[in-house]
């Protein structure tokens, strides 16, 4: 499977261009999953505070029969060196409802651009899959550090998933784009400048691809998911939905893909 949406769903400027001005707050979960044709949304909320059971069995409750799959980021204060492990069980049991109703989902560790690779930042890693050794796990780690195949190797040694950033507006000293899978699944992420990107609160701006840059992404997405269990990708220009009509487009070309003969 191949699942595209975007980064969040309640967003301020998606009202009177994605969302109805009359469709209230509590109801933008269930009409993006029945009118934005979409598949995949990542729940963000859970980086800035704890979630909690009743919130998360809301969502299920949304999802229902529905093939949505979800990417839920992990609280902020579990990325630190010395975790907290009565937030780890906090944050388990409050994902309860996604086991009960075999939902698909993965967790993502957001590290932030000086997250650099060390021994230190590598075992705090390590602890977090540990951790959260049963659920699907992917780390974003924006610092180019990272990308050396020492680390790739340790993350298909312990089936940990590493984000496959996309940056329009590249440089050499951003995060190269590397599609690749290091835990048989593939998550990419697909961003704007490199000014935003390397400032965490403003990686979601008003950014519009192209038809010829969503074709080159698609192109990378269908050729990986060969190879992977599932795909996920992610469009984290939220601001005036442009997010949301991208990952529209990616999807009708994936569809033009796959349906050639």
């Amino acid at each position: 499977m191949i699942y595209v949406g975007t980064s969040g769903f309640r967003h301020n400027s998606w009202v009177d261009k994605i969302y109805p001005v009359s469709l209230r707050p509590t109801n933008y979960l269930k009409y993006y999953i029945n009118n934005l044709g979409l598949s995949f949304v990542e729940i963000t909320f859970t980086f800035h505070k704890m979630p909690y059971y009743k919130t998360i069995d809301q969502i299920a409750e949304n999802i229902g029969n529905n093939s949505l799959a979800l990417s839920i980021k992990l609280y902020k204060e579990l990325l630190k060196e010395s975790l907290n492990e009565e937030y780890v069980r906090t944050f388990i049991d409050a994902l309860a409802p996604l086991n009960k109703d075999n939902i698909v989902y993965v967790l993502l560790a957001d590290f932030p651009y000086s997250f650099t690779a060390s021994r230190k930042n590598v075992e705090t890693i390590l602890n977090l899959k540990r951790l959260f050794e049963k659920n699907i796990f992917f780390v974003s780690l924006p610092h180019r550090s990272w990308y050396k195949e020492r680390y790739f190797n340790l993350f298909r040694e312990k089936n940990i998933g590493t984000i496959i950033h996309y940056i329009p507006l590249h440089s050499e000293d951003m995060t190269p784009f590397t599609p690749i899978t290091t835990n048989k699944y593939a998550y990419f992420r697909i961003y704007s400048n490199k000014f935003l990107y390397l400032q965490s609160m403003n990686k979601n701006i008003a950014f519009n691809y192209n038809t010829k840059q969503l074709k080159s992404i698609a192109n990378e997405v269908n050729k990986l998911s060969i190879v992977t269990k599932d795909t996920f990708v992610a469009f984290c220009n939220i601001r005036d939905g442009y997010s949301v009509y991208n990952a529209q487009s990616l999807n009708k070309i994936l569809k033009e893909y796959n349906d050639e003969p």
